[in-house]
């Protein structure tokens, strides 16, 4: 009986230390951050937006950068949205920009009408050519990379994200930070 107690310790025990270190992993792997090997300077590009203004990326240098590409019609995307909104708000006082190109074609009304219909409030611009999306290497939505504040890539992450999460705070912080 002793022994079979012992075993459910001992069980107990490696479990706690398991589950801790799943809880104190890296920010960047919760996010699903993939930083770039090479530092490389980010495509400058200018492209419309929704608010019919034109934005430059080199427009925000010196600024860290959220570049996120989207399209009206990706389930993901849309639904990312909001949680980027309220980073959006939490951070921008502290240098964070976040450009939301769409890869919407021939359909800006939609981009929009979303951006309306949502609030969202941080820029949207238009790729409706895709140049943009493919000087990118842009092939899945949402795709998303932090430009730091040099103007090289920082990361990339593939898919959408709770923005809006302590582990995207954590490491926004330490892009800001920097």
């Amino acid at each position: 009986m002793l022994a079979l107690k012992r075993l459910f310790v001992f069980r107990f025990v490696l479990l706690f230390l398991f589950s801790t270190a799943a809880f104190a992993k890296d920010t960047s792997s919760e996010m699903g951050f993939a930083p770039s090997r090479h530092a490389t300077s980010a495509p400058e590009f200018t492209l419309t937006g929704v608010d019919g203004k034109e934005k430059s990326l080199s427009e925000f240098k010196g600024k860290v950068v959220l570049l996120n590409f989207w399209a009206t019609w990706c389930d993901p995307c849309r639904e990312e949205m909001p949680a980027m909104e309220k980073l959006w708000a939490e951070f921008k006082a502290k240098g964070l920009v976040i450009l939301a190109v769409a890869n919407d074609k021939g359909s800006m009304h939609k981009v929009e009408e979303f951006c309306r219909m949502h609030d969202v409030t941080f820029p949207v611009l238009l790729d409706p050519s895709g140049d943009v999306k493919s000087a990118y290497s842009v092939t899945m939505m949402p795709t998303s990379y932090i430009i730091g504040k040099d103007g090289s890539i920082a990361g990339k992450i593939i898919g959408a994200r709770k923005w809006d999460s302590e582990a995207s705070k954590k490491l926004f912080n330490s892009f800001l930070s920097k």
